[in-house]
């Protein structure tokens, strides 16, 4: 089964596409990553058009989409989500979406893996994942919170003595880390891993489970800032 898989979570736009599971072997698994800081539209058409043209093939040939859901940038989510809603449509292929943290914590371990990412405002997103062989369990929400709150957000669930391994690009936002954590790898959240865990998914036949909604961690900006406008014959 060919599978696409694409995280515009993070300004870092993560792209891979591979071959699994029975009968795999037409080519091997490619990934490649692109600063979609500015425009993560532009460039994710153009990454995939490229993937598939040097692989020698047609949209048609893949099999199964599967997109980062975030939580990340409202910008971001919203320009992955939508363009694996058209392609699915176009192609008439099944999509599904995993969490960008779910995809970080699913690259380390074993044991407690809390990843980060960066959420602008001073904030960092994360959530607290038990994982080990063949296993990813969650076992808090993904939350918007100070990098000075973290520590003290793990530490309300780990056992006393279990170390808690942190990973993903908000590590740099990160300082004073106590003895039972270890810091991992601060790369972003990586497709090819993300293609791996939705081909797993949806072999369990967990597509309804897995629908494309965006996970934004809080409320966008827009939100936050909107206020109504003042009615006819009110002072402003």
């Amino acid at each position: 089964m060919l599978v696409l898989a694409w995280d515009t979570a993070t300004p870092w736009l993560s792209l891979a596409l591979a071959d699994l599971g029975p009968g795999a072997g037409r080519l091997a698994p490619f990934e490649a990553q692109g600063d979609g800081s500015k425009s993560h539209g532009r460039l994710l058409a153009s990454m995939v058009n490229e993937t598939l043209a040097q692989n020698g093939l047609a949209p048609a040939a893949v099999d199964l989409l599967a997109v980062g859901l975030g939580p990340g940038s409202f910008t971001g989510l919203r320009v992955g989500l939508a363009f694996a809603k058209g392609l699915a449509l176009a192609l008439d292929r099944p999509a599904l979406g995993l969490s960008s943290l779910a995809v970080l914590a699913g690259g380390a371990g074993p044991g407690l893996v809390a990843p980060v990412i960066d959420a602008k405002h001073k904030e960092i997103f994360t959530a607290l994942y038990r994982v080990g062989p063949g296993q990813l369990e969650p076992l808090t929400e993904p939350v918007a919170l100070g990098p000075d709150r973290l520590w003290p957000f793990l530490e309300g669930f780990r056992a006393s003595g279990e170390a808690v391994e942190v990973v993903g690009p908000g590590l740099r936002l990160l300082k004073g880390p106590p003895t039972w954590v270890a810091l991992g790898r601060d790369d972003p959240p990586l497709a090819l891993r993300l293609a791996e865990m939705a081909f797993a998914a949806y072999g369990r036949g967990e597509l309804a489970q897995r629908p494309l909604v965006p996970l934004y961690g809080r409320s966008p900006e827009i939100f936050k800032t909107w206020r109504p406008p003042a009615r006819l014959g009110e002072a402003g």
